[in-house]
């Protein structure tokens, strides 16, 4: 899915939101499950990697809610409940979410990889 387009070209935040609560008005809590994922690739076909490619992901399960709840973050969000904290990303605060996300998961798993990679660049 196109997630930042999902309710259409132009459209912000609160509107795909809008739609998200919409496509799953009458879907029960345990059908609700959801990921955020985040794949990383690094080329460098002039350096020491030559044609191969770096890559990593990382993904965070969670739960879409029936209303947003939080006022921080972005996009999805204040409906992405994350079970084992018990708040959305929106309530988490930029702390514990960069520590938690997906974006962060694809991070520390491409480290050991990027910093193999830039000892043999030098």
């Amino acid at each position: 899915m196109w997630s930042a387009r999902y309710a259409g070209p132009g459209a912000g935040d609160a509107a795909n939101n809008a739609k998200l609560l919409t496509a799953l008005d009458g879907v029960p809590a345990d059908r609700r499950t959801a990921r955020f994922r985040s794949v990383l690739a690094l080329a460098d076909v002039a350096g020491p990697l030559g044609d191969a490619v770096i890559t990593a992901d990382g993904a965070c399960e969670g739960v879409v809610l029936d209303a947003p709840r939080g006022t921080g973050g972005f996009g999805y969000d204040p409906l992405f409940l994350v079970p084992e904290l018990g708040q959305t990303f929106a309530e988490l605060g930029v702390g514990p979410k960069g520590e938690r996300s997906h974006r962060a998961r694809a991070m520390q798993a491409i480290r050991p990889r990027l910093l193999a990679y830039l000892a043999r660049a030098g």
